[in-house]
């Protein structure tokens, strides 16, 4: 859903400021520098935001969809019919775009790239196997983009020949595949457990670059043969066909990932299954120790069925016979006490759920608790990225050292890792917690 806003904003910035941008690109270069700075800063800070800003503006900036939607305008510009009233709308700005686009792009990265680029470089086997090569595209689309960006401006095209300015410009092509690479290593993922955003997102993506893949194609060749006759035909048909493979793809995803949908909600069942469990356990032992010692008193006159056989027996012991029970009964008292009552327990025995807000949704978190001890504390289900969900882990250990959720966020995994620690949180509380658990963020 974020990509289609951006393609529309990036549509809108086109159709309104096409003009402008190309007049004064200066200040939208600035405005774009301006945003990339606030992703990274508010990235390193780990500055929050409403949930609602969260996921309608912030991810179209900080997960780069709005200038991957910019290069799809560059990158559709070449396919384009030429005389066509897109193309004549889009050409002459198509550098302004393409820098816009590269801006914001390598804000992106420099936020991202602290907690990806540094684990594939230092602790690759932390990353899964769909990550690293996410990775290796963004280091390899990097290398392409930077001298792209650079020769786009006006100033170091002019400085250089115009076959070895085009030449460059062919490494384009090479950029865009890598880009939709990029996007389906980290969908795909998602997408075959069957999360519709994903899945909305591979089919999207998938209708947009391989429907420009047939376009282009087609264009090379009717501007190789000089016959465009039927280029808008072929285009048209090719179009069609890109949409219907990217949704033969998108049914195969969605019957792959048919019963992986929300895990979350089986696991409330489980939740009240374990406290339903707990809340019919019987009563504790000691109430059966002192209905069981109750009777002790009156199952002591048993010693009075011997007396009778003992033969003729005096005066003096038939008087002494009577006082043998209230010696008899003086140490049952002191039994009554000896079974030692049940501990008084804050928490119940059992394994819980916590719910906590990541960065890109709920993280369900399981909690596990053994005679008021917090022996167990693992991460269920999170729709947010994997290399910062590994970092956030690391939370962990420190929750179950300090016996508590009130310890400090993970540095570069500060959404995902507070979203672990109010997953902890929110279970306590629930419990009726008779300590005081609070969250200390410390970004």
């Amino acid at each position: 859903m974020t990509f289609l806003i951006s393609l529309a904003l990036a549509a809108l910035l086109v159709r309104f400021c096409a003009k402008s941008l190309k007049a004064h690109p200066i200040p939208y270069y600035l405005g774009a520098t301006a945003l990339a700075a606030a992703v990274v800063l508010c990235t390193v800070h780990g500055v929050r935001f409403p949930g609602w800003f969260n996921t309608w503006v912030w991810l179209i900036f900080s997960h780069g969809a709005l200038s991957t939607a910019l290069f799809v305008l560059v990158m559709w510009t070449g396919a384009l019919p030429n005389g066509s009233g897109l193309i004549k709308t889009l050409m002459p700005i198509r550098g302004e775009l393409s820098i816009l686009a590269s801006i914001l792009t390598l804000g992106h990265n420099l936020s991202f790239g602290r907690t990806y680029f540094r684990l594939l470089f230092t602790q690759p086997g932390r990353l899964p196997a769909n990550q690293v090569c996410a990775a290796v595209c963004s280091l390899t689309m990097l290398c392409i983009m930077l001298p792209l960006f650079i020769t786009s401006f006006k100033k170091v095209r002019r400085k250089m020949k115009p076959g070895n300015w085009k030449k460059l410009q062919r490494l384009a092509y090479g950029f865009y595949t890598l880009l939709y690479v990029h996007v389906m290593l980290l969908m795909l993922p998602y997408a075959l457990k069957g999360k519709g955003a994903y899945l909305l997102n591979v089919l999207v993506y998938s209708c947009v670059f391989l429907s420009y893949a047939l376009c282009r194609v087609l264009k090379h060749r009717a501007v190789k043969n000089r016959d465009a006759s039927r280029l808008v035909l072929g285009q048209k048909k090719a179009a069609a066909g890109a949409i219907a493979v990217s949704l033969s793809l998108t049914l195969v995803l969605t019957a792959c990932g048919g019963g992986a949908q929300e895990p979350t909600a089986s696991e409330a069942p489980e939740e009240q299954t374990v406290q339903a469990v707990q809340d019919t356990t019987p009563a504790p032992a000691d109430d059966r120790t002192v209905t069981d010692a109750a009777p002790a008193p009156d199952a002591e006159p048993a010693p009075e069925t011997e007396t009778p056989e003992q033969p003729t027996p005096t005066p003096a012991q038939e008087t002494a016979a009577p006082a043998q029970p209230e010696e008899i009964p003086a140490p049952t008292p002191e039994a009554t006490p000896t079974p030692t009552p049940e501990p008084v327990r804050v928490y119940q025995n059992g394994t819980f759920s916590g719910f906590g807000e990541g960065f890109s949704g709920p993280i369900t978190v399981s909690v596990t608790i053994q005679d008021d001890v917090i022996t167990g504390i693992s991460v269920v289900s999170s729709s947010d990225d994997d290399a910062f969900l590994s970092e956030a882990k690391g939370v962990i250990s420190r929750m179950l050292s300090a016996q508590s959720a009130n310890v400090d966020t993970v540095s570069g995994a500060t959404y995902s890792s507070q979203g672990i620690i109010a997953g902890l949180e929110d279970r306590m509380i629930w419990l009726d917690a008779a300590v005081d658990f609070t969250v200390e963020v410390i970004r």
